[in-house]
């Protein structure tokens, strides 16, 4: 292809998307929400002179990734992004591993010009493409000026990579399965050598909604916020601070957790102690052996009671007001489109009744919820294999979890919030 051809198929990429393509000779100008973006020279000569080797290179093996029988590359993420030292400058300069005798090598670093082109006009590099471009563009330049003319590559998506070169496979596919188990022991090699992690992205990263929680009430407007009228457990309330300041949705889930374990024995003590009362108040007790058995009996129940989905239960039934919990998965539902609790569902290869919004269904069947997700988080134990576990860092798994944060940390708030002293 040459310079001409290339800006020819620049120009009507852009076009595509209603916005407005002047052709300047050596460049092209976008004009998109009232910013003005150039496609350079340099730009252009270079999908030129890479847009041969597009047909070669399959969307695989998914849709943020790119494969051919000799290169693949794909997405990264840091699994716990630092706001003090973004993971980008640490890559400004790639990344590589190296086998002496062995031709193929291993990059990790920022996205390369091959994988943005190739995927320049692909539907969901271009749907984050051409929102930044519609941004103003004031946040892309030191000097706010109405009238400069901004590269077009500035408000790219710019995300780290993997890259795998010279596979020799026969086919595509055969290029991914070589190159997947080779890719994985570099990211282990990284964090064990580096103690940096990343991980293999399946999706494109959503920056701007990562780690959201879905909640009944809006953040509290302002900066004047009330003086408090009541004392919250400090330990408890560390806990419930993980979960909020992580942006890992097992950390977030097992914190918010952590809030409701926190009073399992509590929980259970007192429910038996209520057990013993009523059979002590009733006036038709005597202190018979019979009576004193059954008293006996409950107590050795108690002390055999370690199915913590039973310890789990009272918990809620004590903490969180059944009103409120109905009324929170209704609108959860609502704002997912989706009975998410109320059908019955497979989760982790465990059957989960439909939650009933009754009181003799809704808190036990919460509580096997919690425990089944609970467990397949903790427990990574061969005994289930062939059956769908829970596995870190891959979408499936971590969407289900994602999916439950919101319940976790509303369950944490209302037990933060029932224990409180004042």
């Amino acid at each position: 292809m040459d310079f001409e051809q290339a800006k020819t198929v620049l120009l009507e990429g852009y076009s595509r998307l209603e916005m407005n393509v002047s052709d300047q000779g050596t460049a092209l100008h976008v004009q998109c929400e009232g910013n003005t973006y150039v496609v350079t020279e340099e730009d252009i000569l270079t999908y030129a002179e890479q847009y041969p080797s597009f047909a070669a290179l399959a969307v695989a093996p998914c849709e943020c990734g790119i494969s051919s029988v000799n290169y693949r590359e794909q997405i990264v993420v840091p699994i716990e992004p630092s706001p003090i030292a973004p993971i980008g400058i640490r890559f400004r300069e790639p990344t590589t591993f190296r086998q002496q005798g062995d031709n193929r090598f291993v990059e990790i670093g920022v996205v390369t010009q091959l994988f943005r082109n190739r995927l320049r006009f692909h539907e969901p590099f271009l749907e984050q493409h051409s929102a930044r471009m519609r941004r103003p563009a004031a946040f892309m330049v030191r000097e706010r000026d109405e009238h400069r003319q901004i590269d077009i590559v500035e408000p790219m998506p710019s995300f780290l990579t993997a890259r795998v070169f010279n596979i020799s496979a026969p086919t595509v596919e055969q290029a991914v399965k070589d190159t997947s188990a080779l890719i994985e022991a570099c990211l282990f090699e990284l964090s064990y050598l580096k103690g940096t992690s990343v991980a293999l992205s399946e999706e494109w990263p959503q920056r701007e909604s990562r780690g959201r929680t879905f909640r009944l009430t809006e953040a509290f407007p302002g900066n004047d916020l009330p003086l408090p009228t009541a004392f919250f457990n400090a330990d408890i309330v560390r806990f419930y601070q993980r979960g909020v300041s992580s942006r890992d949705p097992v950390i977030q889930f097992l914190s918010f957790y952590h809030v409701l374990e926190y009073f399992f024995i509590t929980a259970s003590d007192d429910r038996l102690h209520a057990t013993l009362a009523t059979r002590l108040n009733d006036p038709a007790f005597s202190p018979t052996p019979n009576a004193l058995q059954r008293l006996v009996r409950d107590v050795l129940e108690h002390r055999r009671l370690t199915d913590e989905t039973e310890m789990l239960r009272p918990v809620l039934e004590r903490y969180v007001p059944l009103p409120d919990l109905i009324e929170f998965v209704e609108a959860y539902e609502t704002h997912r489109g989706d009975k998410v609790y109320t059908k019955r569902r497979q989760i982790f290869g465990e059957d989960l009744a439909e939650v009933r919004l009754a009181e003799g269904h809704l808190y036990p069947n919460i509580a096997k919820r919690i425990k089944v997700i609970r467990n397949a988080v903790v427990h990574s134990s061969d005994r289930h294999e062939g059956h769908e576990r829970f596995i870190p860092l891959t979408a499936r798994s971590e969407e289900i979890i994602q999916e439950e944060v919101s319940l976790m940390r509303f369950l944490a708030e209302k037990v933060i919030i029932a224990t409180a002293r004042t």
